[in-house]
């Protein structure tokens, strides 16, 4: 039976036992799962499972296998643009494109296949992380079913940000964790424009000053003069005490002018709802509904 999903480890190290109890799950999903534990010597930086050399052998071993049709992240955290130099770009663009799955750091990835190859990838929940359990079984159930089928696709309930939409707006999503894709800008990872794109962006844990600076950087680079629209999620712990919980989206309605929407469904929270980047989008009457082709 073709390696259906195969699991990886290319980031930060997972909660001791977590993953293994989470591979057990997959047992009664008839999915045909595939994990082996990333190899390698025990290293002295804390912020990765193992050294850049080990996870960069495990990430292009899944690439390039001809038998993998989805690749499955166990956890973000730190460490993958570590590896992106490491890929074989000129052997993988000769593969048939995989899936990938994963939010948080694992953005970088997908950001840097959907930029240099047109790969598609799913942002969504990951089995090695402590929310998976408190993942809604909508989403969790909706991704392996998805899988299964082969066929993606989903939607999202948005609140305008000022002015709603008069008519609906149709672009390929694109986004994920903001300070990551942030430090992609300027390198062949990203994308040289966002026109006609839909972007969604979530955080974790980040000052609201230094939010603004990304944005900055964003708006001072011309990225966002085209963009469709802009879908704000879950910033996570990202609000001092005191302050107002729509802060940083104030900021973003006085300094982008691109319309601009609010959604609670998607980022480093427990429901997390899957959406896909290099998908097809739509916004219409307050709703996101995307869609990926057939990829048989």
């Amino acid at each position: 039976m073709d390696k259906v999903v195969q699991i990886i480890q290319i980031a930060s190290k997972e909660p001791a036992g977590i993953l293994e109890e989470r591979l057990q799950q997959f047992k009664d999903t008839q999915l045909s799962v595939e994990f082996t534990p990333v190899s390698g010597q025990q290293h002295s930086w804390p912020y990765s499972i193992a050294p850049v050399k080990d996870r960069s052998h495990m990430l292009n071993e899944a690439l390039l296998n001809p038998q993998t049709k989805y690749i499955w992240c166990a956890r973000g955290g730190y460490g993958v643009s570590d590896l992106l130099p490491l890929i074989p770009w000129n052997k993988v663009k000769s593969v048939k494109p995989k899936i990938i799955i994963g939010f948080s750091d694992i953005c970088a990835l997908q950001s840097a296949l959907y930029t240099k190859l047109a790969w598609p990838s799913i942002h969504a929940p990951m089995p090695g992380t402590a929310s998976w359990e408190k993942n809604t079984d909508q989403n969790i159930k909706g991704l392996i079913s998805s899988i299964k089928k082969n066929q993606f696709s989903g939607k999202l309930s948005l609140t305008a940000i000022g002015d709603d939409l008069e008519a609906p707006v149709s672009g390929k999503m694109f986004g994920g964790c903001f300070s990551v894709l942030t430090n992609l800008i300027g390198t062949e990872y990203f994308p040289s424009t966002l026109d006609d794109h839909i972007l969604f962006i979530e955080d974790i844990d980040e000052n609201p000053g230094r939010i603004m600076r990304y944005l900055n950087q964003w708006l001072q680079a011309g990225i966002l003069a085209n963009c469709k629209a802009i879908i704000l999620g879950a910033f996570k712990d990202c609000i001092p005490s005191g302050q107002p919980d729509d802060l940083i989206y104030q900021q973003f309605s006085e300094r982008c002018g691109v319309p601009l929407f609010s959604c609670q469904q998607f980022g480093h929270i427990e429901e997390n709802t899957p959406i896909g980047i290099g998908t097809a989008g739509t916004i219409k009457e307050s709703k996101l509904v995307w869609q990926l082709d057939n990829q048989a």
